[in-house]
């Protein structure tokens, strides 16, 4: 108390023997204070700035892994295709039977290939070749060759129409599922024309989709 009375009395005294003085160490006083309070807010702003740029730095670094992982798994990833050139059409035991033979073109081994239905009837049993009008014309004549298939590797599976007749002409819809190595699991579609009385097999308009991830 002794002390603040003593500062007090000598700015009283300062302030009655020379107010320029005194008003000049106002201004100083406040000045400094001034000074010091932005300087103190800066270094804070510059802290929280530096502390912003690190996690920013580890968010993008983050961001780049997971681009990286995700280009990886397209670049590698099983891909079919229809393949024209090897598919053909032949009759057995009275039958017009249609071989698709797919293959391999990506860089990734596909595994657990499978047919995977395409729709579903009324009764809810599954379609797995769809053709037009929308129901379970064809069935399989024989199951994929193989469940695996390594890049540029091809298999095969065979479909006949369930009522044959003198002329026939289809526009057949399709499924596959199958793994890469990773375990994920991709779905893809196929669709192929083929006929026995114009073309006389594997028309040129079949069309092979992307495949897309399901799980």
């Amino acid at each position: 108390m002794a002390f603040l009375e003593t500062v007090f009395k000598w700015i009283i005294e300062l302030y009655n023997d020379d107010k320029v003085a005194f008003v000049s160490l106002v201004i100083s006083i406040v000045v400094g204070l001034y000074t010091w309070i932005s300087k103190a807010n800066q270094d804070k702003i510059d802290r929280e700035f530096k502390e912003f740029q690190k996690e920013l730095a580890v968010y993008q670094q983050k961001v780049s892994e997971l681009q990286f992982n995700f280009e990886a798994q397209e670049n590698f990833k099983p891909y079919f295709e229809l393949n024209r050139t090897k598919s053909s059409t032949y009759v057995k035991k009275g039958k017009l039977i249609a071989q698709i033979y797919l293959t391999n073109v990506g860089r990734g081994t596909a595994t657990q290939i499978m047919t995977n239905p395409i729709d579903f009837d009324v009764d809810g049993d599954p379609i797995y070749f769809r053709s037009t009008p929308k129901k379970q014309t064809h069935s399989i004549y024989s199951y994929f060759s193989e469940n695996f298939a390594i890049p540029n590797e091809s298999i095969y599976l065979s479909t006949t129409a369930n009522e044959q007749s003198e002329k026939q002409s289809f526009c057949i819809e399709f499924k596959i599922k199958f793994c890469d190595s990773a375990g994920r699991t991709y779905e893809q579609k196929f669709e192929f024309s083929y006929d026995n009385f114009l073309v006389k097999g594997i028309s040129l308009k079949s069309v092979t989709y992307e495949p897309t991830l399901i799980n």
